[in-house]
């Protein structure tokens, strides 16, 4: 069945949970799409990195924190998503437009935490063409997760959501087979 999702529930907003999904979408493009994600306007590059942070939606299976570099490979991220877990944050490391953006993505809030823009290029000799250059670095930051979201959205509500779901669903088996130590 469909879970009665604890934290969107409290938040008062009945859709809160497509933010978390959108954060397995965006896992699975990672692993399964080797982290290209062709949006209509531009391209991403997608890592998952740092920080996983799992929690049944049921509010019954208890939550999963992995830390470190790349806790996406670690036994336990299978373990919790084979167990019914839904990732509530993700560390993503993103590139498109010849930068690159690291930051913490709570699905269901959509809040970013953490981002960083990169250090200011050689052009930005004032403080004020440094400030000028960090706004315009935050602006593309801003418009790459819109557009990566908005790309989500698009297959989530599209007619092709069926195969995509089953997709996500034969990886997250696939991953949890393979997290199993062999002779177990």
């Amino acid at each position: 069945g469909r879970p009665e999702v604890p934290w969107a529930l409290a938040g008062g907003e009945p859709r809160d949970f497509l933010g978390n999904v959108f954060l397995l979408w965006l896992w699975w493009m990672a692993e399964a799409h080797e982290g290209v994600v062709e949006t209509k306007d531009f391209t991403v590059a997608v890592l998952v990195d740092k920080v996983v942070d799992l929690e049944c939606p049921w509010g019954t299976g208890g939550r999963t924190s992995l830390r470190g570099l790349m806790p996406t490979k670690a036994p336990e991220a299978a373990k919790a998503l084979q167990a019914g877990k839904w990732p509530r944050r993700l560390g993503l490391l993103l590139a498109a437009h010849g930068q690159e953006y690291e930051c913490v993505l709570q699905g269901d809030r959509f809040a970013v935490s953490g981002l960083r823009l990169g250090e200011p290029s050689e052009e930005a000799r004032t403080p004020r063409l440094e400030l000028e250059e960090r706004l315009d670095r935050l602006a593309t930051f801003d418009n790459v997760l819109v557009g990566l979201y908005d790309h989500f959205l698009r297959e989530r509500f599209g007619k092709g959501w069926g195969t995509r779901r089953q997709q996500i669903s034969r990886w997250i088996a696939e991953r949890s087979q393979a997290a199993v130590p062999v002779g177990a």
